[in-house]
């Protein structure tokens, strides 16, 4: 009984380590959309891949992963980030607002005003340029 309730710790013990960063590559870059009952967090992984999370009521998630990379303030997925045309595959960062846009106007230059689902507010940036 001793070596069946050790053997069931240590599963759950891994479980629970598998769930956190520890065998992930280090996070660059976290950011959030909130809106009135969604929430979309995209992480950026150092090593090129990013992961988004939709999060809905009800307790609905989503999960999608792919790879992603940057110049200078521009963030251009390889894959798409998300399952529908919400999220172009080009977002711009604006450090002095704390925030990423992804809208454009009339001219194909980004919105970068703060407007209600126009923007991603930055949680964590660590890039190196």
């Amino acid at each position: 009984m001793f070596y069946i309730h050790l053997l069931a710790f240590f599963g759950i013990a891994l479980c629970i380590l598998y769930t956190t960063d520890v065998f992930r590559s280090k996070k660059v870059l976290d950011i959030a959309l909130i809106d009135d009952l969604s929430r979309i967090d995209i992480e950026f992984r150092e090593n090129g891949c990013f992961e988004t999370t939709v999060s809905g009521i009800l307790f609905f998630e989503r999960i999608c992963n792919g790879k992603y990379h940057i110049k200078r303030d521009t963030i251009f997925f390889i894959d798409k980030p998300y399952d529908n045309d919400f999220i172009p595959d080009t977002l711009i960062i604006d450090r002095d607002k704390n925030a990423i846009f992804f809208n454009r106007d009339s001219n194909g230059e980004f919105n970068r005003e703060k407007t209600f689902l126009n923007y991603f507010e930055i949680k964590l940036i660590d890039l190196h340029e």
